[in-house]
């Protein structure tokens, strides 16, 4: 049987076992440096269901210098008592994981059958751009015009892929492009996607869906980083954080983990949408209290974080810089200063009222907009030449 697990984009190898059964890669969930939880398929030919096609189990694997990876079997569950139980838990990015693979090995049964022998095949790329690059490259042409996105990752991979090289720095260079263009292309690239997230901003500033905004930032995690002075980078999205009662409810969960890359400390963030009010009506003496949206983001945020803190020992992974919890901060991404600050009294309460919090940051979506703009502006006038002074 394979046992190297299926990831995005690797092969997939099936091997026949039987005239109505076969083997396929397994799928790996949960993986450390000796220990890891696979999903381990075998494709079906079902008389009773054409569509059900697939069987599995889950393995937890150990890892040795001399025999790799192989099942960890000590527990055998024909020996457990009546009062004892097991519990695999997965989390939401493992689920979606599974989710994601066994679609595509449901789509394999149903395009090829089992097949005979051992077989490979390599998932089609998701992109229709990069599709039709494998049937036509006239039609490949046409899908980079109308998918900025992804003529924007192919250009900047490839930027990557030869500044990683010296042999094709080189062979550039003998056709006369030199290191400088190529880090100026790069630079182009970074301005690009910084540009289409102000336009993303600006063109979905009525979205009161949070789903939206959580994804939104999600796929533009270094925009997030912006906000701090020091090197952080996303660890988890939509990540567990504690507080779950003994009836396995309650548990609280945040938008993003971000890490220091240097020390280790986490930043939880939460994110609301442009459209969430920033303060209330106004109260006396011209001074205006937060709103109850901005209150509850800001006891939401405080709440993950101490229950982080209880829980970090017990939460934190392997890869995580620090297995104990230091002080670790929050951060609020909420409102539009524009829509809710129209006035000097109302900029007053809310500067009052957030230079005020002490353990979370709090920014309005069109002051990050505003940084960005700024780094935009600092590239486009990077790349001019300087004025000759008269």
């Amino acid at each position: 049987m394979n046992d190297n697990p299926a990831a995005s984009g690797d092969v997939i190898r099936v091997t026949t076992t039987s005239g109505r059964t076969a083997d396929i890669t397994p799928i790996v969930l949960r993986e450390t440096s000796t220990t890891r939880l696979i999903f381990r398929p075998v494709l079906l030919d079902n008389p009773h269901s054409a569509e059900a096609t697939i069987d599995g189990c889950f393995v937890h694997q150990r890892k040795s210098p001399r025999t790799g990876w192989t099942d960890h079997s000590e527990l055998s569950l024909s020996n457990l008592r009546a009062e004892e139980w097991i519990k695999i838990e997965l989390k939401a990015a493992e689920l979606l994981t599974l989710f994601r693979r066994l679609s595509d090995y449901y789509d394999l049964v149903e395009d090829h059958g089992l097949g005979r022998g051992t077989s490979e095949f390599v998932p089609a790329p998701q992109s229709r751009a990069l599709r039709a690059l494998l049937q036509n490259e006239a039609t490949f042409h046409g899908a980079l015009d109308n998918d900025e996105e992804v003529s924007s990752a192919l250009l900047g991979g490839l930027v990557s892929w030869i500044a990683s090289r010296e042999s094709a720095v080189a062979a550039a260079r003998l056709d006369g492009v030199s290191l400088e263009d190529l880090q100026q292309f790069d630079a182009v690239l970074g301005l690009a996607r910084l540009q289409r997230f102000c336009r993303e901003l600006d063109e979905n500033s009525s979205n009161n869906e949070e789903s939206y905004w959580q994804h939104s930032l999600e796929r533009n995690g270094w925009v997030i980083a912006q906000v701090f002075a020091i090197p952080i980078m996303l660890i988890q999205s939509q990540v567990y954080v504690g507080g779950k009662r003994i009836t396995n409810r309650g548990g609280n969960t945040a938008d993003f983990l971000y890490e220091n890359e240097v020390t280790g400390n986490v930043v939880l963030v939460e994110i609301k949408t442009p459209l969430t009010p920033l303060l209330g009506a106004r109260y006396r003496n011209n001074i205006y209290p937060a709103s109850d949206e901005l209150s509850g983001g800001l006891a939401q945020v405080l709440n993950d974080r101490m229950s982080l803190t209880e829980n970090y020992e017990g939460l934190a992974t392997d890869e995580m810089r620090s297995r104990r919890p230091l002080s670790s901060r929050g951060l609020l991404i909420v409102g539009s200063a524009h829509d809710s600050l129209s006035d000097h009294d109302r900029r007053k309460s809310f500067e009052l009222w957030r230079n005020n919090q002490r353990e979370v940051d709090v920014v309005t979506f069109d002051e990050l907009r505003k940084k960005v703009s700024l780094m935009v502006e600092l590239l486009e006038n990077a790349g001019k030449p300087e004025a000759t002074p008269t």
